[in-house]
């Protein structure tokens, strides 16, 4: 049965275990609940936050003054089947690594290099969540999502949807459309179907899967990317070593070639050999932009693998992971965020930009 429950905490339902307690809190598992718990909203005039997966979301200590909804559409159903693909429908509330492993035990290729990663369907239509050169838009043949300000149901076409790197229409007009559920038409493969060519100072892919062997099955890709991760320490996954994060804190858009070269000069006068260590740390694109890792610009500060400020700090095995070692406070977490942009920034001039959303903040 609905029910809209009142001062529920929602630190448990975050990878980084912090924050205070929602004035109202609901699990909507159909249309009419929705529905419902947006006419309570606007009954009581209060905000609404649609929480998926917790694996994105920095929650103040101070909780959030509206009503948290936390969508429980769940399941992967398959609409139409061929030969050479399947047709699915999913709930934005299923744990996207979950339907990575239905996607891998169904032969179905595409999402395997998406393997390990937290959070729900929902939220990576909501973020168009990508890693290693795949992306949830790949295979999206539409979305269905519900119009706070009009009231209405609507079937978003993929292009409606306006895909681009870590953005979305829904990400573009946040707060006003609620994503019930994704349908995908994903190609039948036992193997990937275009071989990982991702490459950095510790992992090399065309050394896991040279080019004169035959190509990975998804469920060897779908291990090998664990393994990275894993590395990484990137997983909340029994097995392997876990931290309380919101994965890679900070994001940075492509910047120009005439800004690359200046930050190549900056990073070689502070410390050359680094960035021989580091490489490869940057990438072209075909525009003619150049996408940095923000971690390579943080390797250059104080905030490094391992920093420890009290009861949160940086994963020994990231710069970009923040961690709540237990303990720590939202406050604490955001803090150290802004610290650590504010040091890349008075040595670079780059402004980090944070992957996470900020719940229950006050301006």
């Amino acid at each position: 049965m609905f029910q809209i429950r009142e001062y529920i905490p929602l630190a448990p339902f975050t990878t980084f275990g912090v924050g205070g307690s929602a004035r109202y809190f609901c699990e909507p598992e159909c249309e009419n609940d929705i529905e419902r718990a947006y006419a309570f909203a606007k009954e009581k005039e209060v905000p609404l936050f649609i929480l998926g997966g917790g694996s994105n979301l920095l929650v103040s200590d101070d909780g959030y003054s509206g009503i948290v909804v936390h969508p429980a559409f769940k399941g992967v159903s398959l609409e139409e089947e061929t030969e050479d693909s399947l047709s699915l429908c999913v709930g934005a509330g299923e744990v996207w690594d979950d339907f990575v492993i239905w996607s891998v035990n169904h032969d179905a290729a595409g999402f395997e290099c998406l393997s390990g990663i937290p959070g729900t369907v929902g939220g990576f239509v909501f973020e168009n969540a990508g890693a290693y050169r795949q992306n949830c838009s790949d295979h999206i043949v539409s979305v269905d999502a519900f119009d706070i300000r009009e009231g209405i149901w609507k079937r978003f076409s993929k292009e409606e949807c306006e895909f681009s790197y870590h953005m979305s229409f829904f990400k573009k007009n946040i707060g006003r459309y609620f994503i019930a559920r994704a349908y995908f038409n994903v190609p039948r493969s036992r193997t990937v179907r275009t071989r990982c060519a991702y490459k950095d100072n510790r992992f090399d892919f065309s050394k896991m899967f040279p080019e004169d062997k035959p190509m990975p099955s998804l469920e060897e890709m779908r291990n090998a990317i664990l393994n990275v991760r894993g590395e990484k320490g990137m997983l909340i996954m029994r097995g392997f070593e876990s931290f309380k994060s919101a994965g890679s804190f900070f994001g940075l858009p492509p910047v120009t070639r005439e800004d690359f070269a200046r930050i190549t000069r900056e990073a070689e006068r502070l410390d050359a050999k680094k960035i021989l260590d580091l490489a490869p740390w940057y990438w072209e694109q075909q525009d003619g932009s150049v996408k940095i890792a923000p971690a390579f610009l943080l390797e250059f500060t104080s905030f490094t693998k391992g920093y420890r400020r009290g009861n949160v700090g940086i994963s020994p095995k990231h710069s970009l992971a923040i961690v709540n070692y237990g303990g720590g406070t939202a406050e604490e977490i955001r803090c150290l965020a802004e610290d650590m942009k504010k040091s890349v920034f008075e040595l670079f001039g780059v402004l980090l930009v944070p992957e996470v959303t900020y719940v229950g903040f006050h301006a």
